[in-house]
């Protein structure tokens, strides 16, 4: 049982990084740019993007929810709404 509560949250980070990077890129923001708005490293949004397990295991729910109202302000409510469902199904909402 504990193994595949592992293998379900491997698999939320991973899909986390993906959605968090394309809502950075379908808002045109760089990595720094979005660094600097959310007052963390350049490093930590690649790490980030890149689920590296260390980093995705600190990742907070504040980073994450700073992320989309950067983010959501520069993309369109066609992305947003996607973005807002592929979240309540990855916590099964």
């Amino acid at each position: 049982m504990i193994g595949l509560k592992k293998q379900k949250s491997k698999q939320a980070s991973h899909y986390m990084g993906k959605e968090l990077k394309a809502l950075r890129v379908e808002a045109k923001f760089t990595q720094q740019q979005l660094a600097d708005k959310l007052c963390i490293s350049r490093e930590t949004i690649s790490a980030i993007e890149n689920e590296h397990s260390g980093t995705m295991g600190a990742l907070s729910l504040e980073v994450i929810k700073n992320w989309w109202a950067i983010c959501r302000q520069e993309i369109p409510q066609a992305t947003q709404l996607s973005f807002i469902s592929s979240i309540l199904r990855l916590f099964q909402l």
